[in-house]
């Protein structure tokens, strides 16, 4: 049975984090000795919400562990397909029956109509190596996050229990950088950002060390008591900051922002207690406008006075808005049924079209955007209903990597927002707890006693 970790269980996930994060314990030992404390953990959680945390910030700790003997981390994540989807099946009566899991039902079935459309535009017409890639990418990633969202609503998975697992996983960042957080700013290029490394992925590295920050402020500022969790919240800002700035990548620091000052509006409007006063709510949310405005300009200012910055040499609106316009003009030549995967790399327009909504257009004709676009609306609308206690957070969440995936990358690449979706689902159509109503008093019950179920006296 699960209980809340205590702080013996935290003190080594906190100190695990501090020495992977500063190199002082590197390879074989840093792996074997973060897996200890994953395990000693499970001790007080749930096997389950241990597997959660590291599907969602695992990815680093994997790729460690999977270098060392011999295998890539994708073989290991497909593992994990196979224990998730498992956990899932064993659960499977409670998820088709129970109407509490109502949302779960109707995510498994636009995540399973998801995964045909893709897998379709895939397979038909001419394959090229872009579009196998990519669709393996999809089904194992995607398969992984969105089981891994699942279990986590099934479950009702805090996020201070993911930030406390997860951290001493997504510590290992900097084991595959080579590098310590002291000495991080040394191996950042304004051109190119953390991107010369072979072993680290520039692009999910900087999207989770944005969503790691945009946790510690969830837990900061949404979870009550905040004080029991300072240790967590430093020690997320002290490993997640630098690589968040230092990434040099504008998608990131563009959607924390936003999440961040979302979350600002929805602590000025949505008040827990009806008790606050207007400068009860104004003074946070002063501090932190102030906060995020000077971050904003000392971003601005960082990047366009280096004149080797990629803002500087490509411009603020760089050419995200050329490839949109392309990749739009070859919509229009085939609305119904798209064009595939591959189709916009074989015309040379770009890599990637990075934009979640354009890209299903184009792959799956008029079925992906009505996908993607019910999916986002659910997201939102999930960040406005707000849910149970336990999921508070886990919109912004969301709302965070529905940001990222319209700018960035492809379908494949930006799996991780089907985690968030799950929950967003779940959330939209989950009912709150009813409220305990007050104790009768005692001549009420003692009346209410002799009347029978008929409503005559007995």
């Amino acid at each position: 049975m699960s209980r809340p970790l205590t702080f013996a269980f935290r003190l080594p996930l906190l100190a695990c984090s501090a020495l992977v994060a500063l190199r002082l314990v590197q390879g074989t030992e840093a792996v074997l000795m973060t897996g200890a404390a994953i395990a000693f953990a499970t001790l007080r959680l749930a096997p389950i919400r241990t597997l959660v945390a590291i599907s969602l910030l695992g990815l680093p700790f994997l790729g460690a562990a999977a270098s060392l003997i011999g295998l890539t981390a994708t073989t290991l994540v497909m593992g994990l397909d196979l224990v998730l989807l498992l956990m899932v099946l064993i659960t499977s009566r409670e998820l088709l029956s129970r109407r509490q899991f109502k949302g779960l039902r109707y995510f498994l079935i636009w995540w399973s109509v998801f995964m045909v459309a893709y897998s379709a535009s895939a397979f038909s017409g001419q394959k090229s190596e872009y579009s196998t890639f990519a669709w393996e990418y999809f089904a194992v990633y995607g398969s992984y996050y969105a089981l891994a969202g699942v279990l986590a609503a099934r479950s009702e998975i805090e996020l201070t229990e993911v930030l406390s697992v997860g951290l001493p996983l997504y510590a290992f960042q900097y084991w595959q950088l080579h590098s310590s957080l002291l000495s991080l700013s040394q191996l950042a290029d304004p051109a190119i950002g953390l991107r010369g490394n072979q072993d680290f992925d520039p692009i999910n590295g900087a999207r989770t060390a944005g969503l790691l920050l945009l946790m510690a402020l969830c837990v900061s500022v949404l979870k009550r008591p905040r004080l029991r969790w300072l240790p967590e919240v430093g020690m997320a800002v002290a490993i997640g900051a630098p690589l968040t700035w230092y990434s040099y990548t504008r998608q990131v620091y563009i959607a924390v922002i936003l999440v961040g000052a979302t979350m600002l509006l929805s602590m000025m409007f949505a008040s827990r207690s009806r008790s606050q006063t207007v400068w009860s709510k104004l003074v946070p949310l002063a501090t932190l406008c102030v906060a995020g405005l000077v971050t904003g300009f000392e971003v601005v200012h960082l990047l366009q006075t280096d004149a080797h910055s990629r803002v500087v040499q490509l411009g603020l609106t760089l050419d995200r808005t050329i490839i949109w316009k392309d990749c739009i003009e070859l919509i229009a030549s085939h609305p119904l049924l798209g064009v595939g995967i591959s189709r916009f790399q074989e015309l040379g327009i770009a890599l990637w079209p990075h934009n979640w909504i354009i890209e299903a257009w184009l792959a799956m004709g008029l079925v992906g955007p009505a996908l993607t676009l019910s999916g986002g609306v659910i997201a939102l609308l999930a960040l406005r209903r707000g849910g149970e206690p336990w999921l508070e957070g886990w919109s912004l969440l969301a709302l965070y990597y529905l940001i990222v995936a319209q700018v960035s990358a492809d379908i494949a690449r930006n799996s991780s927002l089907f985690f968030f979706l799950a929950l967003a689902f779940h959330s939209t159509w989950c009912r709150r707890a009813a409220p305990e109503l007050p104790r009768a008093p005692a001549f009420a019950a003692l009346a209410g006693s002799s009347f029978s179920t008929t409503g005559r006296p007995g």
